[in-house]
């Protein structure tokens, strides 16, 4: 039975390496440019502005209507309220989600080492896990993936912790089965339908790693799964009450048309998310594939240590080959279960070559170093520094002009009025003392604060203009421009 040192060793080890990560994507170049992230800082601001129906149905600086269920802004609502707007505050929720899935990954690791290899497996599972360049760079970005990826996690846990039990003879109680609803339900609140894929992970993993499908009525599916959907729909039929036009044609219509415009195209894009998986998951993809022999005790059921795992991982990579946009960052919740079959398939490796255990940190090593290269040098917010001349523009406009009120006027695609602490939509200002607007000639010797600043299309760091944001005085600016459009 393993020490008490042991596991406080592992928390100590887990949280150092979550914390080193962090580090990293805190001092690396800004990432905070564009509409991707806009969106969601918008949609907090709005609620903390607007409040009561906001709550449900937020709307960005355009006054569009929120296209994912609000999870990540109620957890990142008091936070904005108590703390003020900051880059670090916007992304709290994604930091905290993260840790949580962190120490998902180190729990799964230890159960399924063996009792020596247990606090070196679960801390060289938190370090695949965080040292991967999708989960890196969700952990610091304002997006509901990282807390969807923790609540499926959590799911995960459950399911795999309850299947265990059953395989050793015992009966996991009631509250296992309200933990694992519980995760899906939050899942479903983050983002949707890709949160019920542990559940089909459950019926599957019952059958092919235990023997027999009604192993999965210890989930007391006939309860969670109508109450998890209800309490999502509720959320949706609320939603509906306020937009329904919305409702129908993009939190409903949007997903179903991803799955069935990418069912007609499944044989053309199949390699995608295999390749996204090996690519984006370096060096610790290869070190996956290490742990496939221990899938299987010698049955013909996958009851090894990382034969629920891999399964999990399967069965991702098998259901995001559906949707029609095929994105690296949809495989997060894969890594999950993947970073601690690479943990196992690490010290498979050193024992059936006979290599000390301390060579493990030779792929940690590689791991910082990847992670630490890519968002310092590589990422393309290093290599363009948009997301830091955005915030630097931020900074100086509070400078500035304070608390008065600020007027934008054909702003572009960013999210300088979140930054701000500022919402066009939700609070239009009544009597403006300083309009943010496009560099124009007349305004030559004019302003007061200007800077190049990236204008995305879509979201996209890609496709878009530079253009030269300015500050100017009301006064200056009033009557140029008699139809102008109002963006964040």
């Amino acid at each position: 039975m393993p020490q008490r040192p042991d596991k406080l060793l592992a928390v100590v080890g887990v949280v150092a390496i979550f914390t080193v990560v962090l580090v990293i994507r805190v001092v690396a170049p800004s990432d905070i440019n564009g509409t991707d992230q806009m969106r969601t800082m918008s949609y907090t601001l709005d609620m903390a502005i607007r409040g009561g129906e906001r709550l449900i149905l937020p709307v960005d600086s355009w006054s569009f209507p929120a296209t994912k269920p609000p999870l990540y802004n109620w957890i990142g609502l008091p936070f904005l309220e108590w703390l003020g707007p900051s880059t670090f505050v916007y992304k709290l929720p994604a930091i905290l989600t993260g840790l949580l899935a962190t120490g998902v990954v180190a729990i799964a690791g230890w159960q399924m080492a063996k009792p020596e290899d247990r606090l070196g497996v679960s801390i060289l599972a938190a370090t695949a896990f965080l040292t991967g360049e999708t989960i890196a760079e969700r952990l610091y970005y304002a997006r509901p993936d990282m807390p969807l990826i923790a609540m499926t996690a959590g799911a995960f846990l459950v399911a795999t912790t309850m299947l265990r039990r059953v395989a050793d003879g015992d009966r996991p109680s009631i509250g296992w089965a309200a933990a694992f609803w519980l995760f899906v339900t939050l899942g479903l609140l983050a983002k949707g339908p890709p949160a019920l894929i542990p559940v089909g992970f459950a019926v599957v993993a019952a059958k092919v790693c235990l023997g027999s499908w009604r192993h999965v009525n210890v989930l007391r599916w006939w309860i969670g799964l109508p109450v998890s959907v209800a309490i999502f729909g509720g959320w949706l039929g609320w939603a509906a009450s306020i937009d329904g036009d919305h409702a129908g044609s993009v939190l409903v219509g949007e997903e179903v048309s991803r799955v069935s415009e990418g069912a007609a195209r499944i044989a053309k894009d199949v390699y995608r998310m295999p390749k996204y998986f090996v690519e984006k998951f370096l060096p610790w993809s290869l070190l996956f594939f290490l742990g496939l022999p221990l899938v299987r005790r010698g049955s013909k059921r996958w009851d090894g240590p990382t034969g629920p795992a891999v399964l999990y991982v399967l069965i991702w990579l098998v259901v995001l080959t559906l949707p029609a946009s095929k994105r690296s960052v949809y495989l997060g919740p894969a890594y999950v279960a993947a970073a601690p079959v690479a943990a196992m398939g690490t010290f498979w490796l050193l024992k059936r070559f006979r290599l000390p255990q301390p060579l493990a940190v030779v792929p940690a090593v590689a791991g910082f170093a990847l992670c630490w290269w890519h968002f310092m040098i590589a990422s393309l917010p290093a290599t363009t520094l948009r997301g830091e001349r955005l915030e630097t523009f931020a900074r100086q406009i509070e400078l500035v002009a304070g608390d008065d009120e600020i007027l934008f006027v054909d702003a572009g695609n960013n999210p300088l009025q979140s930054l701000l602490s500022r919402h066009m939509a939700a609070d239009k200002p009544s009597m403006p003392q300083w309009v943010v607007t496009r560099h124009v000639d007349e305004f030559a010797d004019e302003p007061i604060v200007s800077e190049e600043i990236w204008d995305g299309v879509g979201g996209n760091e890609v496709k878009g203009n530079t253009m030269r944001l300015i500050l100017l005085p009301i006064d200056k600016w009033t009557g140029r421009d008699s139809n102008p459009r109002h963006s964040g």
